[in-house]
């Protein structure tokens, strides 16, 4: 028997309610909850009726056990990744990078612990993220974990010193909307097309937007002047990818600026 000063203490465990991990872990899946639940808020917005079904049929039917077609959606996601690293070879050494810092680290702390997220783990990644908002968007039941833009930013902004850009996201949108845009079970071709471009951009403007706690290493290329001062220097361009239609007309826009700069200087010089 113990003292009534000295009964042996509950160790909390996974099951109980009341201890204080499975109030954190519990607070945090409500808040991914919450957050995927503003996204969709926000993307309802945007979309009709017909473009939502459109977005839940074809879905449907891309989830349906691949034949010899070869479709399926593990295969699609996995085409977006492909293409990602086909357009943006640099994601690789993230990759490599990552896992050796990871193995460094397990030395370190004489442990193993979980490996790093390969390409196929982000194609299961991808479909719990599109199965949870189409799941809050017509009010089905969540069966699987629950992966908002806003966490999924922070997460990867770690990876930030590693190589990893923000520009990233707006490829990852580009390579998402051409996937499935070549897909052959498109009920409504201009329906589906503003679905999923809709869903692509307004999910790469919150995972790449920076936060408090995790910003881009990209800010560092802005330079800052103070108020009331004239801007002297050039601005680096790392703004818009370079390949997509955006980045080039920024690019011939910045082009024509200098080479008009340039001649006036020239013609300034000359009637000096």
């Amino acid at each position: 028997m113990y003292p009534p000063d000295q009964l042996p203490q509950k160790h909390p465990s996974v099951s109980d309610s009341s201890s204080i991990d499975g109030e954190s872990v519990q607070s945090e899946e409500e808040q991914r909850i919450q957050n995927l639940r503003e996204f969709v808020k926000e993307l309802d917005v945007k979309l009709s009726y017909p473009q939502k079904r459109a977005l839940r049929v074809t879905w449907r039917r891309l989830s349906e056990a691949p034949k010899t077609s070869g479709r399926g959606n593990l295969q699609i996601m996995e085409k977006i990744f492909d293409r990602l690293v086909n357009e943006e070879p640099g994601i690789m050494s993230v990759f490599y990078r990552s896992a050796f810092i990871k193995c460094i680290e397990d030395r370190r702390n004489r442990c193993q612990g979980k490996s790093i997220a390969t390409l196929r783990d982000h194609a299961h990644l991808l479909i719990d993220f599109v199965d949870g908002l189409l799941a809050i968007m017509f009010d089905e039941p969540l069966t699987k974990p629950v992966f908002d833009p806003v966490s999924v930013g922070k997460i990867h902004g770690k990876l930030n010193p590693l190589g990893f850009d923000r520009h990233i996201w707006l490829k990852l949108g580009e390579c998402f909307a051409e996937v499935m845009f070549s897909q052959d079970c498109k009920p409504e071709d201009q329906t589906l097309r503003h679905s999923y471009t809709s869903q692509s951009i307004k999910g790469n403007s919150l995972t790449s937007t920076p936060t408090q706690s995790c910003r881009s290493l990209d800010v560092l290329d802005e330079i800052t002047v103070p108020p009331n001062t004239q801007r002297t220097t050039q601005r680096m361009p790392r703004q818009l990818p370079s390949r997509s239609a955006c980045g080039k007309y920024a690019a011939k826009k910045d082009a024509f600026k200098l080479q008009d700069r340039s001649k006036s200087n020239s013609y300034s010089n000359l009637m000096g």
